[in-house]
């Protein structure tokens, strides 16, 4: 069998090539937007003549985090979340929030947020989350890497 490797789409890396693998140390230019896709093929010929490819896509860089509805429930003590991310495949990433207080303490310990693929975003809503003090904004954390700290855009 012969494999042939091949970038075929995103910043160009700089392939180590042995008989069977290809090995390369992911790195972007300055100024790409994060998560940079690359994309490769592997082509492998049998003796017989036959091909096959394979096709594989790797991100690389933190994910973006989108807050869409940070508010906090007087009545109830109750903080909900809404927020996006452009990590794939989506749902896959673990998001993790954590209330803060005015001094960036944590209020209380972080809690997953559920991902919901009909709304394609990450969504705390109701009671769920009972918080107190009333926190001033919410550490929001992706297993992608990225990270965002929102202000409650609600408080009612």
């Amino acid at each position: 069998f012969t494999h042939v490797f091949a970038q075929i789409a995103g910043p160009a890396q700089a392939l180590t090539v042995a008989a069977n693998s290809a090995t390369f140390t992911a790195t972007v230019p300055v100024g790409t937007a994060l998560p940079a896709v690359l994309v490769f093929t592997d082509t492998v010929t049998g003796a017989g003549g036959l091909t096959s490819t394979a096709r594989t896509s790797l991100f690389v860089g933190a994910d973006t985090l989108t807050v869409t509805a940070a508010s906090y429930r007087l009545a109830k003590s109750a903080l909900s979340l809404t927020l996006s991310t452009n990590a794939l495949p989506k749902g896959s990433a673990v998001i993790m929030a954590t209330p803060l207080g005015a001094n960036g303490a944590p209020l209380a310990a972080s809690l997953v947020i559920p991902y919901d693929p009909i709304t394609d975003s990450y969504v705390l809503a109701g009671e769920t989350w009972i918080v107190n003090p009333v926190p001033s904004a919410v550490r929001i954390t992706s297993s992608y890497g990225g990270t965002k700290i929102s202000p409650l855009l609600l408080v009612r």
